[in-house]
């Protein structure tokens, strides 16, 4: 959704700055957080785990988005230093908590089944990305986008201006939020998330002794 609207955001918030400008200034902002937030998300993965580092990345990509879409001006493009810094663990970590959720799997049905666990993944977000599309396209409608015509932009009313932030800050950052309770209930963490990968390990070692006494007697 974010980034579907980026473009409108560019060129229609920011009308009487150059659209290159807002680029430059918008890129520096974003980059900078993603350096930050690999450092700081990658260090508290490491010493505290994955939940906390998770957690920790989607409250500054909450506040990044809810800054972009309240904070008027062109303050309001600090927000992408908090928008990057979160990013790079809402885009990194999950993977890895869905590798956590196939050594559960494999510890209760002693079956390995990566691909039907990122295979739902994958089921789920490529519809809600091009639902997000859509309403993308509805938001312009209902808050009345003017077309360019001939090539030329129009000027774009308050209200467009308010719907534009809605879909590029607001409505993305309640998202995030509710993400960040929902993966508050996520119970594979500290010394559960130990055991799991404990008794993984015992059954890999047990696998690897079977198959070994198996090509001993070939």
């Amino acid at each position: 959704m974010v980034y579907l609207s980026f473009f409108f955001y560019i060129f229609y918030i920011f009308p009487e700055y150059d659209s290159t400008f807002i680029i430059l200034i918008l890129g520096a902002f974003l980059l900078c957080g993603l350096f930050s937030g690999a450092y700081f998300t990658l260090r508290i993965n490491k010493t505290k785990g994955l939940k906390p580092a998770f957690l920790f990345s989607l409250i500054f990509f909450f506040g990044g988005l809810i800054f972009i879409g309240l904070i008027p001006g062109i303050i309001s493009l600090f927000g992408f230093y908090f928008f990057g810094f979160g990013l790079f663990g809402a885009m990194a970590l999950p993977n890895t908590a869905f590798g956590a959720v196939t050594d559960e799997d494999e510890v209760e049905t002693n079956t390995r089944r990566e691909a039907a666990i990122f295979g739902i993944n994958t089921l789920i977000t490529k519809p809600a990305q091009s639902l997000a599309g859509v309403f993308i396209a509805a938001i312009l409608l209902l808050f009345q986008y003017q077309e360019p015509i001939n090539g030329v932009q129009q000027p774009q009313s308050e209200l467009t201006i308010f719907g534009l932030k809605l879909a590029m800050g607001i409505i993305p950052g309640l998202l995030i939020l509710s993400s960040f309770f929902v993966f508050r209930m996520f119970p594979l963490h500290g010394k559960y998330l130990e055991e799991i990968k404990s008794k993984m390990y015992k059954m890999h070692n047990e696998k690897r002794k079977k198959l070994d006494e198996l090509e001993v007697k070939k």
